[in-house]
């Protein structure tokens, strides 16, 4: 008896952690040196790949994903490579926008990953950045709203950087946003890249977390004794 209703309980509390209102939509726009975005494609918040398409004077492909799958309020911009096929400097700004998210809320701290795979060719740099907006919109990227960024220069192989934030307080619904900022100097060179956002586990919570892990432990350890 006492078994099931511990049972019982670690699956409510499991319930609980995955459960809760998703954000449905993700969508992918553009822009050409600071310009006037350019919606690419949207789609289900459960994911959807980009195939190879013309950007202004750019090649992009990659995926992205928002939840669910993911819990909120993890956005993932996965692997998106851009070759540059226009004369002169220019550059290419590429958004990964989800709206709609309706947890966490409050001031939380969100986990921003960053990587460059490589950098080839007159690609210089590449500005990779993650925003949160309290507004609710797409593509949003208020000043108050920005969470972290690191550029990368190149020509290099992969580079990754992890970077925590303070969010706005935040209520539902509001969005996320993780921008590219790919340089370049003349036509050709690649670049992939990914951003991921996510919540990142309160010390309190990593703290509670571990002790029910010696907790389970030690209730093992007795078990196997009395076999």
């Amino acid at each position: 008896m006492k078994r099931a209703v511990f049972v019982a309980v670690v699956v409510g509390l499991v319930l609980l952690s995955v459960s809760g209102a998703y954000a449905d939509t993700v969508a992918i726009a553009y822009g050409l040196n600071g310009g006037a975005l350019v919606g690419l494609v949207a789609g289900p918040a459960s994911g959807f790949a980009l195939g190879s398409t013309t950007a202004g004077g750019w090649t992009v492909a990659g995926q992205i994903a928002g939840t669910p799958p993911n819990p909120e309020p993890d956005l993932t911009a996965l692997s998106f490579s851009f070759s540059n096929t226009s004369t002169g400097t220019t550059s290419l700004q590429l958004y990964a926008t989800e709206v709609g998210l309706t947890s966490p809320i409050g001031v939380n701290t969100f986990l921003s990953g960053f990587t460059t795979n490589q950098i080839l060719g007159p690609i210089t740099s590449v500005t990779e950045s993650t925003y949160v907006d309290t507004s609710n919109g797409a593509f949003g990227t208020p000043a108050s709203g920005l969470l972290s960024t690191q550029t990368f220069f190149g020509p290099s192989g992969s580079q990754s950087v992890n970077l925590s934030a303070s969010t706005p307080s935040l209520a539902n619904p509001y969005s996320e946003t993780e921008v590219f900022n790919i340089v370049a100097t003349g036509t050709g060179g690649l670049t992939s890249d990914t951003i991921t956002i996510s919540n990142a586990p309160e010390p309190g919570t990593l703290t509670l977390f571990g002790s029910g892990l010696i907790g389970l432990a030690g209730l093992l350890r007795r078990k196997l004794a009395l076999v």
